[in-house]
């Protein structure tokens, strides 16, 4: 009788009753509340399957509806991916309350542009620079950032402390995947190599008069940026949410704020910094 019932039921049915069932026994409650909320129901299955194996072995993109988002995002299945969209899209990591109007948005380490297509929906009069330095995660920023391509400046490079190359440094940095992808000097052994632009020069090339919003998760290289780099642009910042990697990142980050009128709070994984008015 069960294998009638398997037969009858579709996979990707089944696979989202289990989910469903998991998920309520364990800790990730909150998680399948967020989805049953936000998702919208043509992308529910794909979404909950997702749980169970980060969306099998198939080849083909995943892509599921967000309600309030006009374009579908888009996956990777065996990745990270839907890790940051749980992270940025369901618990909306970057809900950072602001009381001016954003327009200039600088997105360093943009991933697969999870956070750019968050902050393009929220602030409808902002444009951003997305910067992301490993390949394959930026193939996927282009694909979920097309739909507001008149918006956003799309850059395949590092920021970093100064103007020049890096390599890409693959699975070796915390849990070695997509969302962990480091920079770092070149040496013989490099095989993926990608400009690094400081922040002075981003804002220069694309002519960005100030940054409302700097969102920075460049896996350790705010060590970089904020201890070994010019800083002068947050003179022109209002805003700063830097995950900080580490103790010395964090230090890096607080003193170089420091020397401006910030206020400073966390928020999660998040060194928040404000400017004072």
């Amino acid at each position: 009788m069960f294998k009638q019932i398997n037969k009858i039921i579709p996979t990707r049915l089944r696979m989202a009753s289990w989910a469903i069932q998991g998920l309520y026994r364990s800790d990730r409650r909150p998680v399948l509340f967020q989805l049953l909320r936000k998702v919208k129901l043509f992308s529910l299955i794909d979404a909950l399957a997702c749980f169970i194996d980060e969306g099998g072995n198939r080849q083909n993109l995943i892509e599921i509806g967000v309600r309030g988002f006009r374009n579908p995002i888009k996956l990777r299945a065996q990745t990270s991916d839907f890790e940051v969209f749980v992270q940025v899209i369901l618990n909306e990591q970057y809900a950072i309350k602001l009381p001016f109007s954003v327009e200039y948005i600088l997105d360093a380490g943009a991933n697969v542009g999870l956070t750019s297509v968050y902050f393009l929906e929220r602030f409808p009069k902002a444009i951003i620079i997305a910067v992301e330095p490993d390949p394959d995660n930026f193939e996927m920023c282009k694909k979920n950032l097309a739909g507001y391509s008149n918006r956003v400046k799309l850059v395949n490079a590092a920021v970093y402390a100064e103007n020049g190359f890096v390599a890409v440094s693959r699975n070796k940095y915390l849990d070695g995947r997509e969302w962990a992808t480091q920079v770092i000097p070149l040496n013989n052994n490099s095989e993926i190599v990608v400009p690094s632009k400081t922040v002075e020069s981003l804002l220069r090339e694309y002519s960005f008069p100030r940054i409302d919003l700097l969102k920075m998760d460049i896996e350790g290289s705010e060590l970089s940026v904020f201890r070994d780099g010019d800083t002068g642009f947050l003179a022109r910042t209002a805003c700063c949410a830097v995950e900080c990697h580490g103790e010395k990142c964090l230090q890096a980050f607080q003193d170089a704020v420091s020397l401006e009128s910030f206020e400073v709070e966390s928020s999660g994984e998040l060194t928040v910094a404000r400017r004072r008015r």
